[in-house]
């Protein structure tokens, strides 16, 4: 073959700059078009596994009342959570006889016979949208409803201060909500977010008629506005607000507040980082994906066990 057909054969066969830059844009708009679609098939594969675990914790408080006659404490005599009582009925035994009930569950000394325990991070308690947990105590990203909130309604959930039975819920189990997702603190208890940190209002509105002033006060707080408290989710083995416990002051995704610092006076929000709402456990034991943008009348009728409130499910 002469050279001088060789020699054109290889420069047809070589790219020039502009076919390469074109290669590149295709791979790039493809990249482009299929990141999202990924990104959306393991979003809806983490949203699957939450609304798994809340099914489970469903089954549990089931069991749990089937045995006992009431549902599990939100808050036990020595401080211990609904998430403690459950154990046993979520396949811990072991770890479920490794606490001393006896001793108090804010003990958080290295020596506590409660240490190893409230360590444990069970997958169960952990929505995989949220951060990884890390630390000295076990987190969770799901929580007990206690009600309304302090004032006007007082505590008026299902797990509120003494154990009520499935009967004592008269608005209905399958309206009236037991468990919610909610935004965990960042592990390092330092990092500063709208949904996962406790804010702290600036003074006190403990008076019944000041419970929608408050409210709104907690809505509208920022980070640069007040005191801080970065551990929302942290300690499953507790059973209080702040741990374990969350209240239907203020709607899904909304900030959370102490009230000048009254635990039990504050506000507590549901939430998650599934977009435009977050899965809930009724009563009944059936989860749902509830929208963000429910009315907060509506969310707060979900919130209370005996209001005799109507509901449409069409509203949520």
């Amino acid at each position: 073959m002469p050279a001088r057909f060789a020699s054109n054969r290889r420069a047809r066969r070589a790219l020039t700059i502009i076919e390469l830059l074109v290669v590149v844009l295709v791979i790039g708009l493809l990249a482009a078009l299929l990141l999202p679609a990924v990104q959306g098939a393991r979003e809806a594969a983490r949203r699957a596994h939450c609304a798994n675990n809340l099914k489970q914790i469903g089954v549990a408080i089931h069991s749990y009342a089937a045995a006992h006659d009431v549902l599990p404490p939100g808050n036990s005599g020595r401080g211990y959570s609904l998430h403690a009582s459950l154990l046993p009925h979520l396949g811990q035994r072991p770890l479920y006889d490794s606490i001393n009930f006896e001793g108090p569950a804010t003990d958080t000394s290295p020596d506590s016979p409660i240490a190893t325990a409230s360590a444990a991070m069970l997958d169960v308690f952990l929505c995989p949208s949220d951060l990884p947990g890390a630390g000295a105590f076990g987190w969770t990203n799901y929580a007990g409803n206690r009600g309304t909130g302090r004032r006007p309604f007082d505590y008026d959930g299902p797990f509120a201060i003494d154990p009520i039975g499935l009967h004592g819920i008269t608005d209905g189990t399958s309206s009236t909500l037991a468990i919610s997702e909610w935004i965990r603190s960042t592990p390092d208890l330092k990092s500063v977010g709208r949904l996962r940190s406790i804010f702290r209002t600036s003074r006190a509105y403990f008076d019944p008629g000041a419970f929608e002033q408050f409210a709104e006060v907690c809505r509208a707080l920022r980070d640069v506005d007040s005191g801080i408290m970065n551990e929302k989710g942290r300690g499953w083995i507790r059973g209080e607000y702040i741990n374990t416990l969350y209240n239907h002051t203020l709607n899904l995704n909304m900030p959370s507040c102490t009230n000048a610092g009254s635990v039990q006076n504050g506000a507590y929000s549901a939430g998650s980082r599934h977009p435009r709402g977050a899965h809930a456990l009724f009563c009944d034991g059936h989860a749902a994906f509830l929208r963000e943008s429910v009315s907060l009348d509506v969310w707060r009728a979900l919130g209370t066990r005996h209001g005799n409130e109507v509901l449409d499910q069409d509203a949520y």
